[in-house]
């Protein structure tokens, strides 16, 4: 079974409630974003499923179910 990259990481997060914003390897998602990010030496499709006050949940291409990304403490 294929696993997410260990490179993916969430960077921070932003905005209203009603409008939050993920930061993810340098790149801008909202909720239903998808978008190609350099992930190590990949580029891997990911799409933005939900962002929280201190987590994102994303799918990755080719990877079966939804993974949570969660804001490192002191961010």
């Amino acid at each position: 079974m294929a696993r997410q990259p260990d490179t993916i990481k969430l960077r921070g997060l932003s905005g209203p409630p009603t409008r939050r914003l993920a930061i993810i390897n340098g790149q801008t998602f909202q909720k239903g974003d998808e978008l190609v990010i350099k992930a190590g030496a990949k580029s891997v499709k990911i799409q933005c499923v939900d962002v929280g006050e201190s987590s994102a949940t994303i799918t990755v291409e080719g990877l079966a179910g939804p993974r949570e990304l969660k804001l490192a403490p002191g961010r």
